[in-house]
């Protein structure tokens, strides 16, 4: 009972001192497997990852209305582009890029903004702001206004990284009566979401009275010694050097750039790609994204067991299904029938899907200390918002209906970002070997000793 009150207050190895000390791997408790243990992870997974897994689906269809109402109306003449000026394919890439420049400046500082103001109170503030602005913006009517109100709306709102998401809410107007329901319907939980993690929302396992104080010990034990503790100083200017000085930082920083263009930059615009295959009109279209983004979920589970279950190796997968994607894209350019190019572009979507979630472990597990792990996680996020920056960009409807451009762009960033996959690889392998021959030299020390 001692040992769980020391915890509580935390005394425990994993908080102030330990938790900033590198450690190649996670230091996993012999009751890992327990019935105690499974209790108390699946109290986290009800209470935490269920929650944001819930507040990300909503996230995600705000941000992909922009590049569904790419088409909508389109076979009348009326779509959203002419209602805006006839916007031309530059512009409309411009239009989509606005959003995440934001995002890529403010994310590093909102993530370490987590630790500062706690996560049920950075949170809430971003969801209620998201809901907030959402039902504000329905006034923009040309190309101008859209980028106008986009940048002055995130300015003024701090530049928070998750206010792209708020901003095209005022894209949907089409019709415009059907825009207004669709942001109130879209805000209105984003804003009772926000008041849920204001008041119930755990911040960290010590804090957290729907564990008991067994349950809040085998979950603290069992964080890396390199976690993030809650006692811990939110800026160390020591950890922000060693965090730049480590190679690492450059090759996980190139992976996720490469990827997001070459990989997931197609996803910005994916139903115009999708409905220049002249396959069928703009309904139905905005419908066949569904069995792709579907059959991506699907991968990602099946690569997440068999890596879960050591079957995989999590390098190795990423880069396999990099090289599937380049392969998707060579066989893209080369082909014609409108049928094949729908599959080979599901094939390749679905394999960018699952790169982020199966190498962030390892992103992570890179970064020793609070201040490197949250600003390492938040340039890491950051360089992703290459793929809304660039990809429009890449993707742009001048290249279609073939954008054999665009793929041959492609293809040339993903080799750079399986070459980097690689370096990253023999990099952390190198750090793992490094900090555990550290480890037993000090074992060693220790059992001379006497201690």
């Amino acid at each position: 009972m001692a040992a769980s009150l020391d915890t509580f207050n935390g005394d425990s190895k994993k908080d102030v001192d330990v938790a900033e000390v590198p450690s190649p791997t996670a230091s996993v408790v012999d009751d890992y497997d327990s019935k105690a243990a499974k209790v108390a992870y699946r109290k986290a997974d009800k209470r935490i990852l269920l929650f944001y897994s819930i507040v990300y689906l909503f996230m995600r269809i705000n941000v992909s209305n922009i590049t569904n109402t790419a088409i909508i109306n389109i076979d009348e003449g009326d779509g959203i582009k002419k209602q805006l000026g006839n916007l031309t394919s530059s512009q409309w890439a411009w239009v989509i890029s606005v959003f995440y420049y934001p995002y890529l400046f403010a994310e590093p500082a909102s993530t370490l903004l987590l630790k500062q103001f706690t996560p049920s109170v950075w949170m809430s503030r971003i969801m209620i702001t998201w809901g907030a602005i959402s039902m504000c913006q329905a006034a923009t009517k040309n190309y101008a206004g859209i980028i106008a109100a986009s940048v002055r709306i995130i300015l003024d709102m701090h530049l928070d990284e998750k206010l792209l998401t708020m901003i095209k809410g005022s894209l949907r107007q089409t019709p415009h009566c059907v825009s207004l329901f669709s942001m109130h319907a879209g805000s209105i939980p984003a804003i009772l979401f926000g008041i849920y993690a204001f008041f119930l929302l755990p911040n960290y396992p010590e804090t957290s009275k729907w564990l008991t104080d067994p349950e809040r010990k085998i979950i603290l034990d069992n964080l890396p010694k390199t976690q993030p503790s809650s006692k811990a100083r939110t800026w160390d200017v020591e950890q922000v050097k060693a965090l730049f000085k480590n190679p690492t930082t450059i090759t996980f920083t190139l992976i996720w750039v490469c990827h997001a263009i070459g990989g997931w930059g197609v996803s910005t615009v994916l139903p115009t790609v999708i409905y220049e295959l002249g396959l069928t009109g703009s309904a139905i279209t905005q419908l066949l994204t569904m069995p792709t983004y579907g059959f991506g979920c699907f991968c990602l589970v099946v690569f997440g067991w068999l890596i879960q279950r050591r079957i995989f190796q999590p390098w190795l997968t990423a880069m396999c299904l990099e090289v599937i994607t380049c392969v998707c894209y060579i066989l893209l350019i080369v082909i014609r029938n409108p049928i094949a190019k729908y599959c080979l572009l599901s094939i390749a979507i679905s394999c960018s899907i699952c790169i982020y979630p199966i190498l962030w472990p390892e992103r992570i597990r890179a970064a020793h200390g609070t201040t490197t792990a949250g600003l390492a996680i938040g340039l890491t996020n950051a360089a992703a918002q290459f793929s809304g920056i660039v990809g429009p960009q890449v993707f742009q409807s001048r290249f279609g209906p073939t954008y054999k451009v665009s793929y041959s762009a492609s293809i040339g960033l993903l080799v750079g970002a399986i070459l980097s996959i690689a370096a990253s690889w023999y990099l952390v392998r190198k750090q793992d070997r490094r900090e555990k021959a550290r480890e037993e030299d000090a074992y060693g020390q220790a059992q001379q000793s006497g201690a």
